[in-house]
């Protein structure tokens, strides 16, 4: 189904069998604050700094409300990443499609990874998954990422996906307090067939 058919906000999904990622809901609250809680120390070194109620109910419920006005305007989307373990769904991360430009074609990919779940393929995976959302979906042209130079797992995502590295952008985001230079990183839907037929 194409996705302009679907207008219910928590209806959006995609999945496979390893994977499901869907808009965070209001009963996710406990477990997000949680995991991102337990991984505090491993991704301030790569987010901007929190705020003292980052993760408060009152904060999740204006993010969800964001959220969701953002996506019925087509103008960004954000998945919480869940792991299926059999019958159980573990929150692994997050992933968003932010500034979107329609007559551009654009769009901007971030993403998080807990602690528990680096380093075990999740993230390549799910941004494997979310391509042929941006680029079949959405019929845009292009997707940007941007990566500290030091964070060698986020570039080894973004190259498995097949990103080619197009720059590098002095003082370009303020990462933990400081603005820091990043390497720019792109697909085009052209890139991105030629990667598809050659799997």
């Amino acid at each position: 189904m194409p996705f302009f058919l679907v207008k219910n906000f928590n209806s959006l999904r995609l999945e496979n069998d390893d994977l499901l990622l869907r808009p965070l809901q209001k009963s996710d609250f406990s477990l997000w604050a949680r995991t991102r809680a337990q991984s505090r120390d491993f991704l301030t070194p790569f987010e901007p700094i929190w705020g003292a109620k980052d993760l408060s109910y009152e904060v999740f419920l204006k993010r969800l409300k964001h959220n969701k006005r953002q996506m019925a305007l087509k103008y960004e989307f954000s998945f919480s990443i869940w792991k299926k373990t059999g019958d159980i769904q573990i929150l692994a991360g997050g992933l968003s499609l932010t500034n979107i430009r329609h007559i551009s074609g654009h769009v901007n990919l971030g993403y998080w990874i807990s602690v528990e779940q680096k380093n075990k393929g999740i993230m390549s995976a799910a941004v494997a998954m979310v391509l042929p959302f941006v680029f079949d979906d959405l019929a845009l042209r292009r997707i940007h990422a941007a990566s500290l130079p030091n964070n060698a797992a986020s570039i080894a995502v973004l190259e498995k996906s097949g990103f080619i590295k197009e720059g590098f952008a002095k003082n370009y985001l303020q990462i933990n307090g400081a603005w820091r230079d990043h390497l720019l990183y792109g697909l085009t839907v052209e890139e991105y067939k030629m990667g598809f037929l050659k799997k």
